[in-house]
C-alpha cells in the first residue's frame, strides 16, 4: 500500500481528534518540518479535519541553514510557526531561549526514557519525541562474505575497514544534513578512539568520508558497506535491492557496542497563533497506528517502543535491528550548547586529512571554549 494511502486511511480518526479542538471555526496550523519524515503532506491530510487544516513548510536539509532559519523566525515572528518537527538535539537550546512551550507529563509517559531525557531542559519536557533513527551498518551480502566479515557477530571498525581495503570496495558514510565529519566524530566519542578510526579510514582510502549521497556510492560498482541510519531504507534505490543487502548494528568502537541515534520531536513554540490546535495535531501524529505507518514508510523507529511490537511491522526488513537498537540507543545529551559543540567539532576534525593524534586534545579545548560563553 502506498504511503499516501496508508496515511489517508487514518483521516477519519484524525478528523475525530481534530474535532475535539475548542476552535469554533477552521484553523490553519503552520507545521515546519525537518526533511526525511516521509510524505509529510499525506500526514498533514490525515491529521486535518473540519476544525483544523495543516499547512506544511519544509525546513532546509542543511543543519546550519535550518538552525539559522529557526532561531531567526522564532525571534522575529514566533506566531508564524504553530508546530515544529525538529531535531531533538536542538530542543534544549530552543527551550533555553524561551522559544518552546512545556509538554504535559502524560504525553510522554509511555515513550523511550532516553528520548524524553534528550528533550528535557531544566526539568521541563519541551517537545514530544516522535521518531528515533538509529545508525546501522548496511552491507552487500556477497561483499561481506568475500571480505571474510562474520556479520552474525559484532563487527569492529578495524575489521570493516580492513575487509573493504582488501577487496578494493568502499565504506560510505551518510551525511544528509551537512554535519559531516562532526556528526561522525560525535558518534565515535571525539576521543583517541575516534582519531584512530578516522585516520585508519583515511589512510586505507576506502571512501570519501561523509557525503550526501552515500547510498549512491554504496550502490556503485565498488560499493561494499554503508554507515547510515534506518531511514536510508526510504531511498527507493536501496529498497529496490534490499534482497541483496544485509544490516547489522553500528560497528564496535574500541570493542564497545555503540548504537548512536537521533530523535525527531514535535514542539509547539511560545506565541504560536494556533497553540491549542497544534497540540491536537500532536495527538494525531502520535497515534500508534499512524506512527506504525511512518515506520513502514521511512524505516525509522518510534519513540513509542510498543509500536515496534506490532506484527504488521514484520514486513519491514530492518525491524529486528530497530527493535534491538532501541534497547541501547545513545542519543545526543540534553544541552543547550549542542549546536556550538557541533561547530567546534567541525572546526577541529575537518578535513580528514588534518586529523592526527593531537586532534582530540585540540577538540576538547575548542568544545570547552564554545560552551563557556553565551549561546549565539
Amino acid at each position: 500500500m502506498g504511503v499516501a494511502r496508508r496515511f489517508a486511511a487514518l483521516a477519519t480518526a484524525a478528523t475525530v481528534l481534530a474535532g475535539c479542538s475548542s476552535a469554533p471555526t477552521s484553523a490553519t496550523v503552520d507545521w515546519y518540518v525537518t526533511p526525511g519524515l516521509g510524505d509529510t503532506d499525506a500526514l498533514a491530510r490525515a491529521c486535518s479535519g473540519a476544525d483544523v487544516t495543516i499547512r506544511v513548510h519544509e525546513l532546509p536539509a542543511d543543519a546550519d541553514a535550518r538552525h539559522t532559519l529557526l532561531v531567526r523566525t522564532l525571534q522575529a515572528d514566533p506566531a508564524s510557526i504553530d508546530l515544529l518537527s525538529v531535531d531533538g538535539s536542538s530542543v534544549p537550546e530552543l527551550a533555553a531561549a524561551g522559544f518552546l512551550t512545556t509538554q504535559p507529563a502524560d504525553r510522554v509517559a509511555d515513550l523511550l526514557p532516553a528520548a524524553v531525557e534528550s528533550v528535557t531542559h531544566d526539568g521541563d519536557v519541551a517537545a514530544v519525541p516522535w521518531t528515533i533513527d538509529p545508525q546501522l551498518l548496511w552491507f552487500r551480502t556477497v561483499v561481506a562474505e568475500r571480505a571474510g566479515i562474520d556479520t552474525s557477530e559484532p563487527v569492529s571498525w578495524d575489521d570493516l575497514i580492513g575487509g573493504a581495503e582488501r577487496l578494493g570496495v568502499t565504506v560510505q558514510v551518510a551525511d544528509a544534513d551537512g554535519t559531516g565529519v562532526a556528526g561522525w566524530v560525535a558518534t565515535l566519542g571525539a576521543d583517541d578512539d575516534a582519531a584512530a578510526i578516522l585516520e585508519r579510514y583515511r589512510d586505507a582510502q576506502v571512501g570519501p568520508g561523509p557525503t550526501d549521497d552515500a547510498v549512491g556510492g554504496f550502490l556503485a560498482g565498488d560499493g561494499g558497506f554503508l554507515i547510515a541510519p534506518g531511514s536510508a531504507l526510504a531511498d527507493p534505490r536501496l529498497r529496490s535491492v534490499i534482497d541483496q543487502v544485509g544490516v547489522v548494528d553500528y560497528p564496535l568502537v574500541a570493542d564497545r557496542p555503540v548504537v548512536p541515534g537521533t530523535v525527531q520531536a514535535l514542539a509547539v513554540p511560545q506565541g504560536a497563533a494556533e497553540a491549542a490546535e497544534a497540540s491536537t495535531v500532536i495527538d494525531c501524529l502520535t497515534d500508534p497506528t499512524l506512527v506504525r505507518d511512518v515506520v513502514v514508510a521511512t524505516g525509522v523507529a518510534s519513540a513509542q517502543t510498543a509500536v515496534l511490537d506490532d506484527p504488521a511491522l514484520d514486513e519491514l526488513p530492518t525491524v529486528d535491528r530497530l527493535r534491538t537498537a532501541l534497547q541501547t540507543v545513545l542519543l545526543p545529551s540534553s544541552t543547550p550548547y549542542q549546536n556550538a559543540i557541533r561547530r567546534a567539532l567541525d572546526d577541529t576534525w575537518s578535513p580528514l586529512a588534518d586529523v592526527t593524534d593531537r586532534t582530540p586534545a585540540e577538540s576538547r579545548t575548542a568544545v570547552a571554549a564554545a560552551t563557556s560563553g553565551r549561546l549565539p
